[in-house]
C-alpha cells in the first residue's frame, strides 16, 4: 500500500488476474462499459490491461482500469462515475508511476473535468438519456406524457388485436441465439442504410454482441405473422440496464412495432426490479418521449506539464491548418485558371 497524503492510499497491479475484478466493478460502477468481458472483447486481452484501487481512509473507492497507448494512459472505466478530483488522483499517480507518459485519458466519464483546471483538453463529449425506472408499469406510464401514454396503449392492443399469434418473447444470456441477434442487427442495419446510407455493421460487429451478450445480454422480440419484427438489444449490470439496439422490420411500421418492443422491454426490467434505463448516445425525440433524461459524459486529457500540453495542441492545430492552407491553394489556383482562360 502506498501513501498518497491525505488519508489516500493505493494498490498499483501490473497487470490484472482474469475473472477476479468484476465483484468489485459491478458494485462500484453498474455499467456494461466497464467489466472485465466488455474489456477483453471490445479492447484486448488481459495483459494489456493494468489497475489502480483507490483507498480513502481505507476504504475502497475506485478500481482504476488502464492501458498505455503512445505514452498517454487511457482510463477504461466508461459510462462511469469519476469526478474530476479523483480523475486528478489518478492522473497523479499515473505521472508518478510511469514518468514516461505525457497524458492520461479519462474516457466517457458522466463527470466533466474541473472547470478550473488548466491542464486538460475536451476531446469529446456525448449525451446519454437515463429512464429512473419506478417499481410499477403505472407509475413508469405516469412519467410520460399524455398521447404518449395513449400512443402506447394503443399500438400494444392494435398488435395484440390484429395478430392472433402476436408473441413478446425473451432471452437472458446463453438463451440469445446467434440466429436470433442476427435477425436484430439486420433489421438495424436496413434502418442506417436507409437513413445514412451507409453499413457500418460488420460481421465481426455480430461476432462481438454475440459474445458479451452471452455474459450480460438481454433480448426481446415482438413477432408477428410468425417472424420478429422488432427487437431490443441491452446489457445488464446489476440494477443497470444499457440499450445496445433497437431495431424493426419498415414492413410493420404502422404498428409502430419498434416502441412497442421498446415499451414491453421496459415494462418487463421494471417487473424485474432493475433501477435505470440507459438509451446511450443520440439525441433523439423517442428517448425523451419514454422518460429518458440528459446526462451528458465526457472524454478529456490531462497532461502532466505545459510543455506536453503545447504538443499535443500543435500536433492537432497543424492538420487543419496544412488542410485549411491546402484548400486556399487549391481555390486560388481555379480562380487563376479561370482567369487565363477569360483572357
Amino acid at each position: 500500500m502506498i501513501e498518497l497524503g491525505n488519508d489516500y492510499t493505493y494498490l498499483l497491479a501490473e497487470k490484472i488476474i482474469p475473472g477476479t475484478l468484476n465483484p468489485i466493478l459491478h458494485e462500484l460502477y453498474q455499467s456494461s462499459y466497464c467489466v472485465e468481458e466488455y474489456f477483453q472483447t471490445y479492447i484486448g486481452p488481459p495483459e494489456l490491461f493494468r489497475t489502480i484501487h483507490l483507498f480513502h481512509k481505507g476504504d475502497l473507492k475506485h478500481v482504476f482500469v488502464f492501458t498505455i497507448e503512445a505514452k498517454i494512459a487511457i482510463l477504461q472505466n466508461m459510462m462511469s462515475e469519476i469526478p474530476p478530483e479523483d480523475a486528478d488522483l489518478f492522473s497523479k499517480i499515473i505521472f508518478a508511476s510511469f514518468p514516461e507518459l505525457n497524458a492520461v485519458q479519462i474516457t466517457s466519464s458522466y463527470n466533466p473535468p474541473s472547470p478550473v483546471a488548466t491542464n486538460t483538453r475536451m476531446v469529446k463529449s456525448d449525451t446519454d438519456f437515463v429512464i429512473p425506472l419506478p417499481e410499477s408499469t403505472e407509475a413508469y406510464l405516469s412519467m410520460l406524457g399524455k398521447q404518449t401514454r395513449k400512443h402506447i396503449k394503443y399500438y400494444v392492443n392494435r398488435a395484440s388485436r390484429d395478430f392472433p399469434d402476436f408473441v413478446f418473447r425473451k432471452q437472458n444470456k446463453l438463451e440469445i441465439t446467434k440466429d436470433e441477434i442476427r435477425k436484430v442487427i439486420q433489421m438495424h442495419r436496413i434502418t442506417l442504410i436507409r437513413k445514412q446510407g451507409v453499413n457500418i455493421l460488420t460481421e465481426e460487429y455480430e461476432r462481438k454482441i454475440g459474445l458479451f451478450s452471452a455474459h450480460y445480454g438481454m433480448l426481446c422480440t415482438v413477432e408477428m405473422d410468425g417472424r420478429t419484427v422488432a427487437g431490443t438489444l441491452s446489457y445488464l449490470v446489476d440494477t443497470s440496464v444499457f440499450l445496445h439496439v433497437l431495431s424493426f422490420d419498415y414492413n410493420y411500421a404502422k404498428y409502430n412495432a419498434g416502441q412497442v418492443a421498446l415499451f414491453l422491454t421496459i415494462e418487463d426490467l421494471i417487473n424485474k426490479g432493475y433501477k435505470k434505463f440507459h438509451f446511450l448516445w443520440g439525441d433523439l425525440e423517442y428517448k425523451k418521449r419514454f422518460g429518458g433524461k440528459a446526462h451528458d459524459f465526457y472524454t478529456y486529457l490531462i497532461f502532466k506539464n505545459n510543455k506536453s500540453k503545447l504538443i499535443w495542441d500543435i500536433r492537432q492545430f497543424y492538420p487543419r491548418t496544412i488542410h485549411f492552407k491546402n484548400r486556399v491553394v487549391q481555390k486560388l489556383g481555379l480562380i487563376l485558371n479561370q482567369r487565363n482562360q477569360n483572357d
